[in-house]
Order: structure tokens, then sequence, then C-alpha cells
């Protein structure tokens, strides 16, 4: 009677060795691989989770990055398509200095100064015209654009200065008219070198390389090369000119 029960607990002891026995040590041998390499694995993990991370985030900065050097282009191209305007508000000024200059050294030689007072107004400095300077130049890309931009400026101020100065009653204005007709010549060239650009006809300006072309400048102004009495302003002309074309040589050299 023993022997018969006992026969049946003992097949079923082997059948459940022989069922088990294949799974038990494999489940413990990936158990046991998972906890030796638990830390390597997870710092796997998480230098993919970092790579991919970065991967995002340079993305996202490279179409930020596209997307404002795309706003830099339309406001420049906006500001480039109305600098032939500005520009020729420049020379508008260039030329109103002169005609005022000359009205005044005419009224010193009918009067010999006597009247000059109420007649004379100094030009105001142009603030918009600034302004609209400004903006092109926070727009335009580096190089001699920029530079002549602000060349420009600085030349308006300039002259509005000495034009206030010029302009005075106390002022004796055939001494400083050479000088101030000069100035006024060479912000007219530097306003018309930059028309190729403004143009789109090219991508830099004439000047620097070229020099600054005042005598050509003068012509334009009402200065006639062939009148003696237009002999002294250019002949200080033609001293600025190689003035400017030596300074720019010096830069070149430097550069």
């Amino acid at each position: 009677m023993c022997t018969q029960i006992a026969e049946p607990v003992t097949r079923l002891a082997c059948f459940d060795t022989v069922v088990r026995s294949p799974t038990i040590p494999q489940r413990g041998r990936v158990s046991a691989w998972l906890f030796d390499w638990q830390t390597i694995i997870a710092g796997i993990l998480a230098v993919v989770a970092a790579g991919f991370s970065v991967a995002m985030v340079r993305r996202q900065i490279a179409l930020a990055q596209g997307q404002e050097n795309d706003r830099i282009r339309r406001r420049h191209d906006a500001t480039r398509a109305s600098l032939p305007h500005t520009l020729m508000a420049v020379l508008d000024f260039a030329q109103a200095s002169i005609d005022l200059m000359r009205n005044a050294k005419l009224e010193t030689n009918k009067s010999s100064g006597d009247d000059v007072e109420s007649s004379q107004n100094s030009l105001p400095v142009p603030l918009k015209l600034i302004s609209a300077l400004e903006r092109m130049i926070e727009a335009a890309p580096e190089g001699n654009i920029r530079d002549t931009l602000s060349d420009i400026i600085a030349r308006i101020q300039v002259n509005s200065a000495r034009l206030r100065t010029f302009m005075k009653p106390e002022t004796t204005i055939l001494p400083h008219f050479v000088e101030n007709v000069i100035d006024a010549a060479e912000l007219y060239s530097f306003a018309a070198s930059l028309f190729p650009y403004a143009r789109r006809e090219s991508d830099k300006s004439n000047y620097p390389g070229k020099g600054v072309d005042i005598c050509a400048s003068l012509r334009r102004l009402g200065f006639s090369v062939d009148s003696p009495e237009h002999k002294e302003i250019y002949r200080a002309a033609e001293q600025r000119e190689n003035s400017s074309a030596l300074l720019d040589l010096k830069k070149r050299s430097g550069d």
C-alpha cells in the first residue's frame, strides 16, 4: 500500500523537475546579468538620452538661427530698397549747403557784409536722414558698405557744425568758403559712391578702393572746371583727394 502511494508521488516530483529545470536556471542567469551590469546599462541609456536631447536642442537652435537670418535678410532688403531715396536726400543736403554758402558769399561781395545777417539761415541737422542711415548701418553687412555709411553720417554732422559756424555774422566768410565747399563735395562723393549698391548693381560701394572723386562732385554741384573763379576750389579738391587716397592706402596696408 505504501509502495503504491509513493510511486505516483515520485513520478510527479520527477515530472516537475523535468519541466522546471530548463527555465529556472535560465531566468536566474538573466537576472544575475542585469544585476551585475545594471550600472553600465543605466549609463548607456543616459548617454543615449543625452545625445538625443543635444540633437534636439541643436535642431531648435539651427531653426531659430535660420529664422533670425531670414529676418535680418528681409530687413536688409527692405532698407536697401529705400537706400536710393536716402542717398538722394544726402545729395540734396550737400547741394543745399553749397547753395547757402554761395548765396552768403554773393551777398558778402555785394554788401561787404552789412546785410548778410538778415538773409543768412543755417541748415538744420537732418535728423530723419541720420536715422535712416543708422537703420541701414544696422542692416548692412560688415565691410565697406557699413564703413561708408558711417563716414556719411560723420560728414553730415561735421558739415552741419561747420556750416553753423560759417553762417554766424561774426565769421569772415571768404577764408572758410573753399574748405566748406570741399566738405560738402566730399559728402556728395561718399553718397554717390553707394548708388551702385543701392540699385543692386554691386554688393560693394565704390569707396574705398577707387578714391574720393571730389572734382567730379564739384562739377555736378555747379562748379565749372574752366572757370578762373573756381581754380582755387579745384586745387583744394585735388589736395583733399590725394590726402584721402593716401589714408586709404595706409588703411589697406595696415589690414
